[in-house]
């Protein structure tokens, strides 16, 4: 199922109106003037195609088209951006007097060509002035490629790379003395951050490093005054401690409380002779030394003077000079011509061995559904037409292989074959259609296929055999057909008329769903005009039941 309903307010003759849609085949029939096409002009109105003020109905101000769509899995894979997690998609158009247009997806303002690019998934349109899907290369490439059971995905993806590595060897060429302007340039700069070789973390380290050096002598000092206060004779804290845990033990076995107190000095004489060694280490170190403040110093400001010149933050230029590194890397790689040339040819003879392979299943499946298709078209009514598959081979390598794939038709067996658009009416078009559809199973992705004047220029037999066949393609698909002929239209599961009628001094355009007795008299009406009689009355009953 695809197209659910159709809305339409003050749009051509139709004042307001909603149809509700079902799966299967839908004919349309009426009158020649009732506004058979009604639907399709909705649908292209909908899905953005150029309009103006003619489709405002008169005497109305603003004309509005709603299409609800149901979507498939794959429709939701291919409209992702539009419609992601939805199972329904809203279209929504409306045009004013002075031609100005607007549009909706799901209630979200849109532009014409996000419609259009809706509209090419879900709907395809097969009649007089919509050529749509089978002009265009692209479809009939991807048509021929299901019919092979073609999975091109990774010829696809050797291509990209093919196009990278060319992109990157044309590149290198055309930019050499640039690139080793650039190369020479970086090579200077390289050379004065190895020299300095800055590691990640030592900014800071070295911040702290010139704290301690500048503060160096002040720092002795105070080693120096902490050692004497401990060990200094006779008042340092060492001594006085010793004194008094000795005067602590002479009377501890008339206070046991003493002799834990001892013990306790004993624990403070051992840490305070843990301080005073350290202080002593200290007072003697090398590197609170002036020589090497002034090795810092000299570090520091070549370390600033860099990042200045380079215009990073300090605590950065290691990872700049990183990124610098990878640019020369970079560079070296882009200027070895004989390896990007070598990369390039070795993608392209991957990429051409692939598109070879490719190419003969495609020539295969051409024949066979070339001579498929033919033997169909002329069951349809065009006696000694030929359909045939253009491979055409593309002048620079294509993501899709080595050619461009066009359909072609000649309705004469010796006529010159052309493009369908060139040389098919609108009638023969929609046979076409309907004759690859049913030879391949599947007319692209769209869900809704409409065919219009498929009826043009056939009757009796033939018109027998497009019906069956739009029967036939139905069952898997929602299909439309718009139709003249009541062998067509008897084969339907859906039957709505069209009629134009007078309403308020205003002709309208309003729609039926006939079933039973109407159905019958409209398929009567359809054989023998205004003047039914019994004989069309019983020849539309025999069309329905068989």
């Amino acid at each position: 199922m695809a197209l659910l309903s159709v809305t339409l307010r003050d749009f051509v003759l139709v004042r307001e109106l909603e149809i509700d849609f079902s799966a299967g085949f839908t004919v349309l029939t009426g009158e020649t003037g009732a506004g058979k096409s009604l639907l399709i002009d909705a649908l292209q109105f909908v899905m953005g195609t150029r309009a103006d003020a003619s489709t405002i109905r008169n005497e109305a101000e603003r004309c509005d088209v709603c299409a609800l769509f149901e979507l498939s899995p794959l429709h939701q894979e291919r409209l992702l951006e539009f419609a992601a997690d939805e199972t329904e998609l809203l279209l929504r158009r409306t045009m004013d007097r002075n031609g100005r247009s607007r549009a909706w997806i799901n209630g979200v303002p849109a532009t014409a060509s996000q419609l259009r690019r809706i509209g090419d998934v879900l709907v395809d349109i097969y009649g007089q002035h919509s050529w749509q899907s089978l002009e265009r290369a692209e479809t009939c490439r991807g048509l021929l490629d299901s019919y092979a059971q073609l999975d091109t995905g990774e010829l696809s993806a050797t291509w990209r790379r093919w196009r990278d590595r060319a992109g990157a060897l044309v590149e290198a060429q055309t930019s050499q003395d640039k690139r080793r302007d650039d190369s020479a340039q970086l090579e200077w700069h390289l050379a004065e951050l190895d020299r300095l070789a800055p590691a990640v973390g030592e900014w800071d380290q070295l911040q702290q490093q010139h704290k301690r050096q500048s503060s160096a002598q002040d720092l002795l000092e105070t080693a120096h005054r902490s050692l004497a206060l401990l060990t200094g004779e006779p008042s340092g804290a060492l001594t006085q401690i010793a004194r008094a845990r000795q005067l602590l033990q002479t009377r501890a076995d008339v206070e046991p409380e003493f002799a834990m107190l001892s013990r306790e000095l004993d624990g403070c004489l051992a840490v305070i002779g843990e301080v005073n060694r350290t202080l002593q280490a200290y007072g003697q170190r090398g590197d609170l030394e002036p020589e090497t403040l002034q090795q810092l110093d000299q570090r520091i400001s070549a370390w600033i003077s860099l990042s200045r010149r380079h215009r990073v933050p300090q605590e950065q230029l290691p990872e700049f000079h990183a990124k610098l590194k990878e640019q020369r890397l970079a560079l070296d790689t882009a200027l070895d011509l004989d390896a990007l040339g070598r990369a390039e040819r070795a993608a392209f003879a991957d990429w051409h061995m692939q598109a070879q392979r490719v190419s003969a299943v495609r020539k295969a499946a051409a024949l066979r559904l070339e001579s498929s298709v033919s033997t169909s078209i002329r069951s349809l009514g065009m006696m000694g037409g030929r359909f045939q598959i253009e491979l055409k081979t593309l002048d620079a390598p294509g993501e899709n292989g080595l050619e461009e794939v066009r359909f072609l038709l000649s309705p004469y067996p010796e006529g010159d074959m052309q493009t369908l658009g060139k040389i098919a009416s609108g009638g023969e078009l929609s046979r076409i259609a309907l004759a690859i559809a049913a030879c391949t199973s599947q007319l692209g992705v769209a869900g809704t296929l409409i065919f219009d004047e498929v009826d043009t220029g056939i009757g009796g037999a033939v018109a027998e055999r497009v019906g069956r066949l739009l029967q036939q393609l139905a069952a898997d698909r929602q299909v439309f057909a718009i139709t003249h002929l009541p062998q067509v239209a008897s084969k339907g599961a859906r039957h709505i008329v069209v009629r134009k009628v007078s309403t308020d001094n205003a002709v309208v355009s309003q729609i039926d769903y006939v079933d039973g007795e109407q159905r019958v008299r409209e398929i009567a009406r359809m054989i023998a005009g205004e003047q039914i009689t019994n004989a069309s009355l019983n020849h539309a009953s025999e069309l329905l039941s068989t």
